[in-house]
């Protein structure tokens, strides 16, 4: 087979590339394990490999499993094969067990840093997701043994490859922390404000007037405004995400699922409130978002309401935001069918009462949280910048 050679290379480096079968240069270790006959050790499940990035972001006791697992010593390359194109890698941090799922793979010619680089490239992922199964795929080990890789035969060059991209591992894991600190930040913040402990100043430094309690009809009113002029088409239908918040449902989804005709839907103009009776794991009886893109339309499943002049509806936003806060208010008023579909009418939505702030309060508290989700979103930008960089460069310095 022919050497070949990256685009990118150090200079002191000038040796054609050595090239072998996967299979060559590595091998599965055959270490087993029984939970039930061995002592309590660390084991590492699929859940606890973080996709796409190599981290482990958690284990769990081999005590609470009960199936053989796979045995690894620290230091391991260690791979899950069921549903290869998540990508899930990493190295050991400590010696232990795995699932069966997770291959502790073992090399005599690569160092283990380099490896798991080349674990990280769109060329093995390329090999890795031509797997057998259809509803659990698992990646082919006869046919990644079988494929051809290049590499460094000098230990010196790998170490110096490697280097780099754990440089760049931990500049993104820094980036995650602070994403993390970041959130957990605007979580404390949100419920120091909504529990009044924090409370801010008008602009000559006084206190805005004590909250009142109101409800939801003195806030909100429902608009029934379809789409019966057909103003929007399907490209303009509109999903309601617990992440994301009211987003176009193709770039959402990547297609709209609206029927036939969409002249029934509901129009949403920017700054309405929708509520969608669907509900989440973290959202049992649905979940309230306002609307802070273009205009659009939602199927009759959703509720959509107007601001009154006594509410904001990025205030709101951020309101019911806070899971604690959505699923008080709507716990009493939603009664779940036998299929666990909502039963609650529109206006019903709107009969029990919060706390709330006069409207300038409400519009400095939004604009001191969007100043939070600007710090946000500039972080996870440059994690996005990062991790573009580094395929890039992955696909420079390797073959």
């Amino acid at each position: 087979m022919e050497s070949k050679t990256p685009h990118i290379r150090f200079k002191e480096f000038s040796e054609s590339w050595d090239i072998k079968p996967f299979g060559e240069l590595v091998s599965i270790s055959k270490g087993k394990f029984n939970p039930e006959m061995g002592d309590n050790v660390s084991c590492i499940e699929l859940e606890h490999i973080e996709k796409g990035t190599g981290r482990l972001i958690g284990f769990i006791d081999s005590k609470l499993q009960k199936s053989t697992k796979n045995s690894f010593s620290k230091g391991q390359v260690l791979f899950g094969k069921l549903r290869p194109n998540l990508r899930k890698y990493c190295i050991a941090p400590f010696d232990g067990v795995c699932s069966s799922e997770i291959l502790p793979l073992e090399t005599n010619y690569l160092t283990n840093e380099f490896l798991k680089s080349l674990l990280s490239t769109e060329k093995f992922h390329r090999v890795s997701t031509i797997s057998s199964g259809s509803k659990m795929p698992r990646a082919d080990m006869e046919f990644i043994n079988a494929y051809p890789f290049n590499y460094p035969s000098s230990q010196s060059e790998q170490e110096k490859v490697s280097s780099v991209f754990i440089a760049i591992d931990g500049k993104i894991n820094i980036l995650k922390e602070r994403v993390n600190i970041l959130q957990l930040y605007k979580k404390g913040m949100l419920q120091q404000i909504f529990k009044q402990r924090i409370r801010f100043k008008d602009k000559e430094g006084n206190d805005f007037p004590n909250w009142k309690v109101l409800k939801l009809n003195e806030l909100l009113i429902e608009h029934k405004v379809r789409n019966s002029g057909l103003t929007f088409n399907k490209n303009d239908v509109l999903s309601v995400s617990g992440d994301l918040g009211i987003v176009n449902q193709i770039k959402h989804l990547g297609r709209s699922y609206a029927g036939e005709s969409v002249a029934n839907y509901h129009v949403v103009h920017e700054g309405d409130i929708v509520y969608t009776k669907s509900p989440l794991k973290a959202n049992p009886y649905g979940i309230i978002k306002s609307n802070q893109g273009k205009a659009g339309i939602v199927s009759t499943l959703y509720a959509v309401y107007s601001c009154k002049n006594t509410a904001y509806h990025k205030y709101l936003d951020y309101y019911f935001a806070l899971d604690d806060n959505v699923n008080r208010y709507l716990r009493p008023l939603v009664h779940k069918g036998a299929k666990n579909d909502m039963k609650i009418n529109n206006q019903r939505v709107l009969i029990d009462s919060i706390s709330i702030p006069c409207i300038e309060e409400q519009r400095k508290i939004a604009s001191f949280l969007e100043t939070l989700d600007d710090k946000l979103s500039q972080v996870k930008k440059q994690i996005e910048l990062t991790q573009t960089f580094k395929k890039g460069l992955l696909q420079q310095m390797f073959v």
